[in-house]
């Protein structure tokens, strides 16, 4: 079963955007926490159901064997729905005194998962692997020396994996290099990827199959300065190798959030073009390995838009998530730097929906206090999908499965 998953992609607590700010204030509450979840009804018509959730925290991934067998991970936290409920999952002590998240899961199997993040206090990359519904952490093959995170990890099966991320910047003068891995069943192992002279970051991967996988994210010039992101990046593994595809030209910055084909004819990703108040949701369409522009609605929004992750159950139908951003942040590592101001307010979560090609804003439920993003989203069925993500502090969702 093959996983897509996206996610943005700080390096630290100033480049996590409205969502540190987030981590922040759940850090310094109690055990209480929200994670919004939602799904489609049984017809793809575009109307989408809130499915509350009780003392559960914000969500960044989620992946789903069934549509009754799905794990959501974030920070210090991994949830799971089995029997009609979603429920806190144990987990062994991710981070230092400053946290850890995972940022990316994959569920080849029914009875295995691995999710991949990083530890905010040594800045070092985090693997955990499920088997059973218990989660115990492995090492990753990072260089447990420079600064690294992996974004985000999808499966072909449960002996053939890929995650994605970021390694550095060591220095003043260095920048952000595309980080690769791969595990084969035995143990997870560094892949060369392109160097970018002008930096970069994935934050995305899904496969087509064993052969043919496709990442994304952005090649630009973020630095330890936090200059900003310059255009998004698109990767190609075929042949045994990755390397880098030609994207359109976006007349502008940007960067590509989430991917996902519903064949190996047909993927499509997304993310955002230009900046702050006036970026726009992108997406970007793949056919037989050629990428374009694709049409989609200009959102009328006061601080822009953002398409966080998508998912294409089958050819020329897809969903995607994101945001209407806070008001004092801008996004992450995916579309440009981020401050670590607390949110002063943020807009209903952004669901648009592809049917046939055509691209369209779907209303989505309203959420606790009006405000929220979802942050990935997964279908195992045209009919079936589910996107998880998180409100602003102080509202404490109850479940709700009906």
């Amino acid at each position: 079963m093959l996983e897509d998953a996206s996610v943005r992609s700080p390096l630290s607590l100033r480049r996590f955007g409205w969502a540190a700010a987030l981590v922040v204030v759940l850090a310094a509450a109690s055990a209480g926490g929200i994670v919004l979840i939602s799904r489609p009804s049984a017809q793809v018509d575009g109307h989408w159901r809130l499915e509350t959730t009780a003392d559960l925290w914000p969500a960044e991934a989620v992946s789903c064997v069934s549509f009754t067998d799905c794990w959501a991970v974030g920070y210090e936290r991994v949830s799971h729905l089995s029997n009609g409920a979603w429920a806190n999952v144990p987990l062994p002590s991710l981070g230092g005194d400053q946290g850890a998240v995972l940022f990316g899961v994959a569920c080849p199997t029914s009875n295995g998962c691995w999710a991949v993040g990083q530890d905010f206090t040594s800045e070092q990359l985090l693997v955990a692997h499920e088997v059973g519904g218990r989660w115990t952490l492995t090492k990753g093959a990072g260089s447990n020396i420079e600064p690294e995170q992996l974004n985000a990890v999808t499966c072909v099966g449960p002996d053939d994996c890929w995650a994605v991320g970021f390694i550095g910047p060591t220095g003043e003068n260095s920048l952000f290099q595309p980080l690769i891995e791969h595990y084969s069943g035995i143990g997870w192992s560094v892949v060369n990827s392109p160097g970018l002279g002008s930096g970069g970051d994935l934050t995305a991967v899904t496969c087509s199959g064993a052969s043919e996988c496709w990442a994304v994210g952005t090649n630009g010039g973020e630095d330890e300065l936090a200059a900003s992101w310059i255009s998004p990046l698109i990767e190609l593994y075929a042949g045994g190798q990755w390397t880098v595809a030609a994207s359109p030209r976006l007349g502008g910055p940007g960067g590509l959030s989430g991917v996902s084909c519903a064949s190996a004819e047909e993927c499509w990703a997304v993310g955002h073009s230009g900046v702050e108040p006036t970026d726009q949701p992108l997406i970007e369409q793949g056919l037989g390995g050629s990428w374009s522009i694709a049409s989609s609605p200009r959102i009328d929004a006061s601080n822009g838009a953002a398409l966080l992750s998508i998912a294409c159950p089958e050819p020329a139908s897809c969903w995607a998530v994101g945001e209407l951003p806070p008001v004092s942040s801008s996004r992450g590592a995916a579309t440009g730097p981020t401050t670590n101001e607390p949110p002063e307010a943020s807009l209903p979560p952004l669901i648009e929906g592809s049917a046939g090609g055509t691209w369209t804003v779907v209303e989505g439920p309203g959420v606790p206090g009006g405000s929220g993003t979802l942050n990935a989203v997964t279908c195992v069925t045209p009919a079936q999908c589910w996107a998880v993500g998180g409100t602003l502090p102080g509202v404490l969702i109850a479940e709700n499965t009906s």
